[in-house]
């Protein structure tokens, strides 16, 4: 039986059980929108040695934390690296290494910015976040119950196949169902859990709109972040002008 997708799932989604340490930082929403300049800025680049700076930058930064941290963050960038070098081999191979190279970067960049963004911010605070940007409660509610179910899914469905796993013994039958029968049951499942969930908020007078109980003030950490981000953007304006 091979639940190594759904273990997959469950390791990127369900890190709840971690702490994060209790740091001053900038807002939520600020680290939330760095990031997403960050990831925007490394797609369209065309220039290896602006990727190259946004990394080392991204390293120094990481080489300052915990040792516990540092391998949190970079666990997920390693298995990223090593699938796209294997998928990009044969690009190598028939004379272009250039894309080897750049598109490699470009991963490491990415999945890098989105591993610090999980170690640094909570959830809570990234609904949070979302709703400080005037996004819509109804895709926040959407976004927050999906997410939350596909982590206690991912886990619920992983014990069926471990308690499976220790029952097969014998011939043939519904212990050796497969995943196709794991999917099954926790699919039921998520019917059951999604009706506790819609009576639970009916109890609670949900009524869809996420209010944030504590503003955020801005401080000199969001002036820093705000000077990096122009920073980054005036590097990527003008290496990407020596191109031309």
């Amino acid at each position: 039986m091979d639940l190594g997708f759904l273990k997959i799932i469950a390791k990127i989604l369900g890190d709840e059980g971690n702490q994060i340490e209790e740091v001053k930082r900038a807002a939520a929403y600020n680290r939330m929108l760095s990031s997403f300049l960050l990831i925007l800025l490394g797609a369209f680049s065309r220039n290896p040695w602006y990727v190259t700076g946004i990394l080392a930058g991204l390293l120094c930064y990481i080489a300052m934390q915990k040792p516990k941290k540092i391998a949190r963050i970079l666990g997920p960038v390693a298995g990223s690296v090593g699938i796209t070098v294997i998928f990009l081999l044969p690009a190598a191979f028939m004379g272009s290494p250039r894309s080897l190279t750049l598109v490699t970067m470009k991963v490491a960049q990415t999945v890098t910015v989105l591993s610090i963004l999980r170690c640094d911010t909570r959830w809570k605070e990234m609904t949070a976040a979302l709703s400080n940007l005037h996004v819509p409660d109804l895709f926040i509610l959407i976004l927050d119950t999906t997410i939350r179910f596909l982590v206690i899914l991912g886990r619920y469905a992983i014990g069926i196949g471990e308690a499976v796993g220790l029952r097969r013994v014998g011939r043939r039958n519904w212990k050796n169902a497969g995943t196709a029968g794991i999917l099954g049951v926790t699919w039921i499942k998520s019917q059951q859990m999604a009706d506790e969930t819609a009576q639970a908020m009916m109890c609670r007078c949900f009524n869809g709109n996420y209010k944030v109980r504590r503003r955020h003030r801005w401080n000199i950490r969001d002036t820093g972040m705000l000077l990096l981000d122009a920073l980054v953007v005036l590097a990527f304006v003008c290496l990407e002008r020596d191109l031309k």
